[in-house]
């Protein structure tokens, strides 16, 4: 190139004529490290077993799992599940971590973090007339706190079951009836 871009006593600092280039120094510096530990580090990866319901992985994930530039030490295996399912695999040893809702009245500890609304098309029903459900199949916790929220208040038919989030979201859409989804989805 004709310059300076480094000067060495400086422990790699930009010298003068490199200062125009501080992204270029910025990523020469990562690859330098990147290429250090490949060679000095043995290929260790670690494997974590994560186990979520699909409306955190289809929600919140993305926004959370983005690929990295650096080096990955760490392999992660998502499954997706109903929650009870999840607390199962989980005693069972099948996850390393579990990221899951609980029901606030049977569980000590935790935050509660969202609010759950109603979703579906109106009308919903007359007061005679029974009200269709969309829900996911048992053991789901939305399923099983809809119908106790529903039970002594109004007659209940469920209409569709599906163990998909994205098949209760289109059932509620085209109007098969009504469903629970946290507040924020």
């Amino acid at each position: 190139m004709g310059c300076q871009l480094f000067d060495r006593p400086a422990q790699g600092e930009a010298h003068r004529s490199g200062r125009d280039f501080p992204w270029l120094l910025k990523r020469i510096i990562q690859l330098q490290w990147e290429a250090y530990s490949r060679l000095r580090e043995p290929d260790v990866r670690r494997q974590i077993r994560l186990g979520t319901p699909e409306d955190f992985a289809t929600h919140y994930y993305p926004r959370f799992f983005r690929p990295s530039s650096t080096i990955r030490v760490v392999q992660l295996n998502v499954s997706c599940d109903l929650t009870l399912n999840l607390i199962d695999g989980f005693r069972r040893g099948d996850y390393d971590v579990i990221l899951v809702k609980r029901d606030p009245k049977a569980t000590k500890g935790g935050t509660k973090v969202w609010l759950n609304l109603w979703y579906g098309q109106l009308p919903i029903t007359t007061p005679e007339e029974p009200l269709s459900l969309v829900l996911s199949p048992q053991p789901c916790i939305y399923r099983a706190r809809a119908l106790v929220a529903l039970d002594k208040a109004k007659a209940v038919a469920i209409a569709y079951t599906s163990p998909s989030l994205a098949g209760t979201i289109a059932a509620a859409k085209a109007g098969l009836g009504n469903t629970v989804l946290p507040a924020n989805m």
